[in-house]
């Protein structure tokens, strides 16, 4: 915004000719603004702040299992989350599960899911598993989803665990330290 007034300043220094480039760059900001605002709000959603915490992370689930294909186990105590867990690391979380449910519906041909929390003195263990077909860890492809969960948990200082084998679920963990950076101030 400072960016477009600066320029809007500048225009009536310019020689006529130049201003159609002022103009053009102008709208270059705006549509970078609007690019910004949009990544903005997929980042946060407006429903994580009109919702509770629990009521968001089980439409979450809901969402992925339109016609309950999946029996789904919710275990997190949303009391102690909200009461410890800063907003960056509520939404990282439900970020991890997002992107994890994803894996689950398109690759895992499971029938059971459970997400759980638990928090000891130290550390809080985040954890997604399933039933389904399970995989080989070493061979299967790279994606950028299991990146980008490793990177989530990295935020906050965490590590990213997995335990599959074929015919044998998955078992996805997220152990994050509890320190400054996580507990609510």
């Amino acid at each position: 915004a400072s960016s477009q007034l600066s320029l809007e300043m500048l225009k009536d220094k310019l020689p006529p000719e130049s201003v159609q480039w002022l103009d053009k760059s102008k709208k270059f900001i705006t549509l970078a603004l609007d690019e910004i605002r949009n990544i903005s709000h997929r980042l946060a959603p407006s429903f994580f702040d009109e919702s509770t915490i629990e009521d968001t992370f089980r439409e979450l689930l809901s969402n992925f299992n339109p016609e309950n294909k999946y029996e789904i186990d919710l275990d997190l105590d949303f009391v102690k989350m909200k009461a410890l867990l800063n907003t960056d690391i509520q939404l990282n979380l439900y970020r991890i599960i997002q992107e994890q449910m994803r894996n689950i519906v398109k690759y895992a041909n499971a029938n059971k899911i459970q997400v759980s929390m638990t928090f000891n003195n130290d550390s809080l263990l985040f954890t997604i598993a399933d039933d389904g077909v399970g995989f080989d860890f070493d061979k299967v492809k790279k994606g950028i989803g299991l990146a980008n969960i490793r990177r989530r948990a990295e935020l906050f200082a965490g590590t990213m665990e997995i335990d599959t084998q074929p015919d044998n679920g998955c078992r996805l963990s997220i152990i994050i330290p509890l320190k400054v950076s996580v507990v609510r101030p």
